[in-house]
């Protein structure tokens, strides 16, 4: 019987085969998991802040405290 409470999901790298994944990542912490391959999908992330963010100084408190 299948506890769907204890559901979890795992981020696998694109590059990796997700069995050899599961065997290295999963299996030696939790021996009676299991892949549903009908739940199993493809996805990016694109961090845009990570990669194109720039910092801006700001003005010292004093200064725009001041300001009209």
């Amino acid at each position: 019987m299948v506890d769907t409470s204890k559901r979890d999901t795992e981020n696998v790298p694109l590059a990796e085969d997700i069995d050899a994944y599961f065997e290295r990542e999963v299996i030696p912490y939790n021996p009676h998991a299991w892949v549903d391959k009908s739940k199993t999908k493809v996805g990016y992330e694109i961090p845009f802040t990570r990669t194109f963010y720039e910092y801006k100084k700001i003005e010292p408190s004093g200064v725009i405290a001041a300001s009209p």
